[in-house]
């Protein structure tokens, strides 16, 4: 689950507008938004956005911005892409410590309506360090093609070298549009579970998210659930995987990473699978999470009443939600439309895990500023005959900790910790051993 302190003013699909207008719009916001005159910026919001960000608000997100990410340098490049009859404009703009999206929607009459910054991935592509256990020799990747309906997600079967008849492990990710590798910055967590357990004799199936390859199409999707969103194709996965000759159809495992952790239960509970792996997956409900998370990210800031009472009032939303009751999705949590937090109200990951007759691992960061121990001990509670394991100095991405929270915490390259994986492995085979 990846939380950013980032200001997500709105999230919606886009509608078309001439790009001549859209490009200096755009260019237009981000140079007054440097020099402060956001008054300037209220009248091209649509109502919608007016009724919900005060001039307040937009005139401290450059301060806060610089404060997280040192001071601005440069665009690097921008894009235009346009969604049924809609646009969205992008801008990179490369800060001291990080890389953002800059990124405007705007309707058919020129009017805002998104208007929010996102993490880029572009770190990644120069700064992965491979992991020291990463022996390339012990292990063959294979392109493979999860499909579920017509969605159809491009991934890799990892399989080591010389074997036959070998468990799989399918890996789940985290919220947000990721990529096959769950790229955050510049690690990859992923690739390095892939590789770490292809050294023990186990396969692995990555995949991209379907949030990542058909992003556009599903922005304006407003009954999308955690089902759609993470569940479906990690069944697709898991029956794909049965099909390949090398792997043991008796031996297929799920690890959810974050919000996959979470919904690991749910797979388990409807997937042909040996066993699940919760890894750094919260137990309680992912909007309480929030609240901890924010918490702690606003600490010090000037902006700190403001956005959490933002959070706190989107989050209070989440609350009351019942199918009688519309709230817009610009007043939920993380963008996310109503379908999908009614669905998270309905769904208990602790409960629905107690029910599973499946072996549990558990794996958890004592270092962990987003999903932290107080789920490690809910479900150390709830599952007594689990297997469980924390790791100190560890955080969220199953990486040597340096202390740091935010987006500080993931900009320097590190790889999941060994002794993670071999504890993953070893789980594996104690059960193989055990039939």
């Amino acid at each position: 689950m990846r939380t950013y302190l980032i200001l997500f003013l709105c999230v919606s699909c886009c509608v078309f507008h001439a790009s001549a207008q859209v490009k200096e719009t755009s260019n237009r916001i981000l140079v007054e938004m440097q020099e402060g005159k956001t008054t300037t910026i209220i009248p091209l919001l649509s109502e919608q956005m007016r009724a919900s960000v005060t001039e307040a608000q937009l005139s401290s997100i450059w301060g806060a911005l610089q404060k997280q990410m040192g001071d601005f340098i440069e665009v690097t490049g921008e894009s235009e892409q346009k969604v049924a009859v809609g646009v969205s404009y992008s801008q990179i703009l490369r800060f001291k410590n990080a890389t953002l999206n800059f990124i405007l929607n705007y309707d058919e009459a020129g009017q805002i309506i998104g208007f929010f910054f996102r993490p880029t991935q572009q770190m990644a592509k120069v700064a992965f360090k491979q992991a020291d256990y990463d022996l390339s020799e012990n292990y063959t990747e294979r392109k493979i093609m999860v499909t579920t309906g017509d969605y159809k997600l491009p991934g890799l079967l990892t399989l080591p070298k010389g074997l036959t008849n070998v468990p799989v492990v399918i890996l789940v990710h985290g919220s947000g549009p990721n990529d096959m590798d769950e790229t955050i910055g510049p690690n990859r967590v992923f690739a390095d579970l892939a590789a770490g357990l292809a050294q023990q004799g186990i396969a692995t199936i990555r995949y991209e998210k379907r949030t990542k390859t058909y992003g556009a199409q599903l922005a304006k999707d407003t009954t999308m659930t955690l089902d759609q969103e993470v569940t479906e194709d990690a069944i697709s996965a898991v029956k794909l995987a049965a099909a390949q000759v090398e792997i043991d159809p008796q031996q297929i495992f799920v690890l959810g990473h974050s919000l996959g952790g979470m919904t690991a239960p749910r797979i388990g509970q409807y997937a042909g699978v040996k066993g699940i792996i919760i890894a750094a997956g919260n137990a309680r409900p992912l909007e309480d999470v929030l609240i901890d998370q924010y918490d702690l990210l606003t600490d010090g800031l000037a902006e700190r009443e403001d956005i959490m009472t933002n959070i706190k009032t989107e989050v209070n939303n989440v609350k009351k939600l019942k199918p009688t009751i519309y709230i817009p999705t610009d007043q939920l949590p993380l963008g996310m439309p109503q379908a999908y937090w009614l669905f998270l109200n309905e769904y208990d990951q602790v409960a629905t895990a107690k029910k599973l007759k499946k072996p549990i691992l558990v794996l958890q960061g004592e270092d962990d500023y987003q999903v932290t121990m107080k789920d490690f001990d809910l479900w150390k509670k709830a599952l007594p005959k689990a297997t469980f394991k924390s790791y100190p100095e560890m955080n969220h991405l199953l990486m040597k900790s340096d202390g740091k929270i935010g987006n500080e915490a993931y900009k320097t390259a590190g790889n999941v910790e060994k002794v993670l994986i071999d504890d993953v492995a070893n789980w594996i085979k104690s059960l193989k051993a055990s039939k």
